[in-house]
């Protein structure tokens, strides 16, 4: 999960094992997995799905990988040398397991929303939904619209989940500029401000082709 990266990531203080730059270039990563992951879902569950998110999912996913990789390079190039990796025998695992079971507490609450919004409250609670689900992992919230329990017309689907998607990448980056340094809320907002731009870019085009 990329929003469980980040949480973890975003608090480690700027050391030599931490700076900035790279802390942000691999919550950016994890992001660009995302969209992959989702992808992955939707066609397990929806093959048609799949195929009208292939296009708008690997543009974001290529987007996030490539200001991801800026940062990494931007780091190089800079002249600083990434750190030697702690000894195994005394490092922690930087993702923290208490924050997983955090969000996977999380998971099965928004699971249980998911399904009582969806077969309750219909198209508008589908739309309300995949703004409000991006406070957490939006997993839960796809698989219980992909599995189609709830039928729903397919262009509402597409555009749910990739606004789910923008919801979910707004909040991980108030979450990296809450908890982070100075230097990982700049590139954070940068990083995401470009992310979200083109989400938002990619929703409007998918509704003005499917609509």
């Amino acid at each position: 999960s990329s929003t469980a990266t980040t949480f973890p990531v975003a608090v480690k203080k700027n050391t030599a094992d931490y700076p900035p730059v790279l802390t942000a270039a691999a919550i950016l990563i994890a992001t660009a997995m995302m969209y992959l992951r989702i992808l992955l879902l939707a066609f397990l569950f929806n093959g048609a799905l799949g195929r009208q998110l292939i296009v708008p999912f690997f543009l974001l996913a290529i987007t996030s990988t490539g200001i991801s990789s800026y940062f990494y390079y931007r780091h190089l190039h800079a002249g600083e040398k990434i750190a030697a990796p702690i000894p195994v025998a005394t490092q922690n695992n930087p993702l923290e397991f208490r924050t997983a079971l955090v969000f996977a507490t999380l998971f099965v609450i928004f699971a249980t929303l998911t399904h009582y919004v969806l077969t309750y409250y219909g198209n508008s609670g589908l739309n309300a939904l995949s703004f409000i689900v991006g406070v957490t992992d939006i997993d839960p919230f796809l698989i219980n619209l992909f599995q189609g329990k709830q039928v729903f017309a397919q262009t509402l689907v597409v555009t749910a989940t990739i606004q789910a998607t923008i919801s979910n990448n707004f909040l991980k980056a108030v979450y990296g500029v809450s908890l982070g340094t100075p230097m990982l809320r700049k590139y954070l907002w940068m990083g995401f401000g470009a992310v979200i731009l083109i989400s938002f870019t990619v929703l409007f085009a998918v509704k003005w082709l499917l609509y």
